[in-house]
């Protein structure tokens, strides 16, 4: 994409205010209105405006946690979709017998796909067909046009042959900094992109990218366009308060105790995420909490897929306020009525060899933060440092 065109296409993203200007159908229209968006955001307006038009190529877009990023490639996504469908439908072309979408959304945990299908399914247009695959889903939607599965299930498929490529015309990848730092799934990717149809388009999609993600990003020889926030300090919500507390790991039950006893008491509907780093402690720690009469689940990346997506059922109904989990859910998962994030862990880097100096994961702190003070909403963020080097590593991205 030309330099002018890419000036072109910034300026969109604030002189488009309106849906009817990004070329949405009134149809279309009508289906986001009825579910509350009555108007585009910014990376809304950029990413629908650079998919609407022919020959763009591929978008890299970054977007702070709440801005309407999801929407950002799903509408476009839709608008695909929706086009090849009429376009085969008067061309009477029928459908294939074998798994072949126009799109393929891909997320970094089978939670978040499961949460963008049912997004797709609520604003999606009439005739479009959507499915959610993993390993462990036996049926496959052949007349799926917008499939959504982790990537690590779409190299399965692939190798399977139990999906075409064929008629492929957008890959959409969603949280990409952490798919694409994987380097087996960027190796796997680079050789399934040589099956992808000469038109089809990519989009990447996250609220941060590090400097690693770039470089991996290059290794996919394709040209981005990129729309991007340049300060990382915007990434982080402004109506998001961020709080820590020095406490010794073993005090750490009586004080998360304490706290949520207050917290629970005078908000009556908010919700509880409590990140730690691993497995052990919170089934430890949520055996703990439901023992003091804390009504707890524990979310975790090696359990059923079913067990998983009843847990987070019973969490967006309310009927579960906490919620223990690793990183399975730092990113992408959207919830309003969560109005407390506590790391009880800080996500860290160590040294190769387990050794100090720790550091803290920013990247993962700003996902698992974002988890509150979405859509305008205020959240609060509490820390639990049980180790000092920990506190001036706050102090060095601005949290202290």
């Amino acid at each position: 994409m030309e330099g002018e065109e890419l000036e072109g296409l910034k300026k969109a993203m604030y002189s488009k205010k309106k849906w009817e200007d990004l070329g949405i159908s009134e149809e279309f229209k009508e289906i986001l209105f009825s579910k509350g968006f009555k108007k585009p955001s910014r990376i809304q307006s950029g990413s629908l405006t650079f998919f609407l038009k022919k020959n763009t190529g591929d978008l890299q877009a970054q977007a702070k946690n709440g801005s309407g990023k999801t929407l950002a490639f799903m509408i476009p996504s839709i608008q695909i979709a929706h086009r090849n469908v009429m376009q085969d439908f008067e061309a009477k072309i029928p459908e294939p017998k074998q798994c072949s979408p126009y799109v393929i959304v891909l997320g970094d945990s089978k939670e978040l796909c499961i949460q963008l299908r049912i997004i797709c399914e609520s604003i999606k247009l009439p005739k479009i067909e959507t499915d959610f695959q993993s390993k462990g889903v036996d049926e496959i939607n052949y007349a799926s046009h917008i499939t959504f599965m982790t990537f690590g299930n779409l190299d399965y498929m692939v190798k399977k042959r139990l999906i075409s490529l064929k008629r492929l015309k957008l890959l959409v990848i969603d949280e990409c900094d952490k798919i694409l730092d994987n380097d087996r799934f960027l190796s796997n990717l680079q050789r399934i992109q040589k099956s992808f149809p000469k038109d089809t388009r990519m989009g990447i999609y996250s609220a941060t990218y590090t400097e690693q993600t770039k470089i991996q990003i290059s290794k996919l020889k394709r040209t981005f366009a990129t729309i991007r926030f340049n300060n990382k300090e915007e990434i982080v919500l402004k109506n998001l308060t961020h709080y820590y507390i020095k406490c010794d790991r073993g005090k750490k039950l009586g004080f998360v105790n304490n706290f949520l006893n207050d917290f629970l008491t005078s908000i009556s509907s908010g919700s509880v995420i409590i990140f730690v780093n691993h497995r052990a402690f919170a089934e430890k720690f949520a055996m703990s909490l439901n023992k003091m009469g804390h009504k707890s689940e524990i979310l975790l990346g090696d359990m059923e897929i079913q067990d998983r997506m009843d847990i987070m059922s019973e969490f967006k109904q309310g009927k579960v306020r906490i919620l223990l989990t690793t990183n399975l859910i730092s990113r992408g998962i959207d919830n309003r009525k969560i109005g407390l994030v506590i790391n009880l862990d800080m996500p860290v880097v160590y040294n190769k060899d387990r050794s100090a100096p720790r550091v803290i994961d920013k990247e993962t702190y700003f996902h698992r933060v974002g988890r509150t003070g979405r859509f305008g909403d205020y959240g609060l963020a509490l820390n639990v440092i049980d180790f000092p080097d920990l506190e001036e590593e706050l102090s060095k991205i601005g949290l202290t």
